[in-house]
């Protein structure tokens, strides 16, 4: 979560105690919504991106699985989503706050929500830690970063998002040497060191964190550290670890499509999930028949 201190001081409300439930949150944005004389929204209290990913941390914050057979980690294929009772309350809790005018939305595009937030049209948002620096850098307040939500409030833990690096054997093993010999410099510590600060992003090197570099970094910005925490502080369980599961990409498209439903306001809640469940599942269904 990433939000305006100097917003959050001229609601009243504590710049160093961000909200931690869904409940909280949305009542933080509304009394961070701002109108000028004609009555007409300067700056909204929240906005949300059009991306999956959030909804995916939300349910895992909540202890919820994304599909069956525990996350798809215990060696069984997933058939089905798992998560059907519980994410209408994400959508209520969204969509409550598009009602009330508190909240609004820049679609999927990140740039459009990291302009807004840094030109003080939104108090808070969601992020990848990638896009920290450049957000406090644009920035003419102060910055402030929070942990993901869930309903409770009680921290449950997030998911660890980033990419991987892989090496196949369809190479010579020339060719495979001197792509060990690129990751080991890769994730090396004065490397990954360097990586972090000038994105955002947590080393995948302990050792980054002794680096006189980096020390110097997370003093002047301390809201690297947030992401650090959330991680050290997440209970491990098949809810924190992430689904794994053979059609990802295609059922964060129709979680998309959900939220963006969700957004217009046009169809219940109900029918929403619904469609979007019966959609998701014959995604993987569909998946699974063709590799059998």
């Amino acid at each position: 979560m990433i939000y305006n201190k100097d917003a959050f001081r001229e609601a009243g409300l504590d710049p160093n105690t961000p909200p931690k439930s869904y409940a909280e949150f949305a009542e933080y944005s509304k009394k961070l919504v701002k109108k000028n004389s004609n009555g007409s929204v300067d700056r909204y209290g929240s906005a949300v991106l059009m991306y999956g990913w959030f909804i995916e941390q939300f349910l895992a914050n909540d202890g919820v699985t994304y599909v069956d057979k525990n996350n798809g980690r215990t060696g069984e294929t997933p058939t089905s989503v798992t998560y059907k009772k519980d994410l209408p309350k994400i959508l209520e809790f969204l969509r409550g706050m598009y009602k009330d005018g508190s909240a609004t939305s820049y679609g999927r595009d990140w740039d459009s929500i990291r302009t807004a937030f840094s030109s003080g049209k939104v108090a808070m948002y969601f992020d990848s830690s990638a896009g920290i620096k450049g957000v406090i850098n644009n920035s003419n307040f102060e910055v402030g970063t929070g942990f993901v939500l869930n309903e409770s409030g009680n921290f449950n833990g997030s998911v660890v998002g980033g990419a991987s690096l892989w090496i196949t054997n369809s190479s010579a093993d020339s060719t495979q040497k001197a792509a060990w010999d690129f990751i080991k410099y890769a994730t090396s510590k004065d490397v990954q060191s360097y990586w972090s600060i000038n994105t955002g992003y947590y080393p995948v090197n302990k050792a980054s964190y002794d680096t006189a570099e980096m020390k110097q970094n997370m003093e002047k910005y301390p809201q690297f550290g947030t992401a650090v925490a959330e991680i050290k502080e997440t209970k491990p369980s098949y809810s924190t670890q992430g689904a794994i599961v053979g059609v990802f990409p295609e059922l964060r498209d129709k979680m998309v499509e959900a939220m963006e439903a969700n957004y217009e306001g046009k169809t219940s809640v109900s029918k929403i999930v619904d469609k979007h469940v019966a959609d998701s599942d014959r995604i993987i269904q569909r998946y699974n028949r063709i590799n059998k």
